[in-house]
């Protein structure tokens, strides 16, 4: 919300501005901060990085905003890349195979087998190339979207109705069993919360401190 001394944008659930104005009573009061954190305070609104993390942190009027990059895995996208050179080949030598003289069952079938790999593969080098993660909380309604260029999963919860935010810690590497999908930067993250009977997640790309940090700083704008 906005202060209508200062015009700062604070978090919705904020009850005094770094001004001074107090919302409850609508009156000015100290400011909890120094001179020195206000001067540093002006620049709030500007999408930060948390210090040398990838999450952007940035307070939207009455929304607070975070932003992840989806999980890289280099070795994985490296390969995966040219890979997907050589799917189109076969599949372009498979279809004319198919449209001439020595057609089969057996090719058609191997055809379509092909073509389910190689689109797994794009999809994962699209996500992990430019697939993001945004939180996006107001007073009423909080958005969780994974998406690729805006496409993807979106969904949206009361606010109020969320509960239990916290820290889960995730096995990425090639073998896992519990997280096997989270080496191609698929799965569950590492910030989860309930809604109801069911858990989500985001924050598979960040660092283990990064993900404490954006929870403490989640907890401290809305979120239980």
């Amino acid at each position: 919300m906005k202060c209508p001394n200062c015009g700062l944008e604070n978090p919705p659930t904020a009850e005094r501005c770094d001004c001074g104005y107090d919302f409850p009573s609508r009156s000015m009061k100290s400011s909890y901060l120094t001179p020195a954190s206000r001067v540093a305070s002006q620049s709030s609104n500007v999408p930060t990085r948390v210090d040398n993390g990838k999450a952007r942190i940035q307070s939207l009027g009455s929304t607070y905003q975070v932003v992840c990059p989806s999980r890289k895995s280099w070795p994985i996208l490296l390969f995966a890349i040219p890979w997907l050179g050589g799917w189109v080949f076969g599949a372009i030598n498979a279809i004319q195979v198919l449209s001439g003289a020595f057609a089969n069952p057996f090719m058609l079938f191997w055809l379509a087998g092909w073509t389910v790999g190689g689109v797994f593969v794009v999809i994962g080098v699209l996500w992990g190339l430019f697939g993001t993660e945004k939180l996006e909380i107001s007073l009423s309604e909080t958005r969780l979207s994974q998406t690729v260029f805006g496409i993807g999963r979106k969904r949206a919860f009361p606010t109020r109705e969320i509960s239990n935010l916290r820290f889960r810690e995730v096995d990425t590497s090639l073998f896992s069993r519990r997280d096997r999908w989270s080496v191609w930067g698929f799965g569950r993250g590492k910030i989860e919360f309930d809604h109801g009977l069911k858990s989500h997640s985001f924050g598979l790309g960040l660092d283990d401190p990064e993900a404490l940090y954006v929870i403490d700083q989640l907890k401290k704008n809305g979120l239980r």
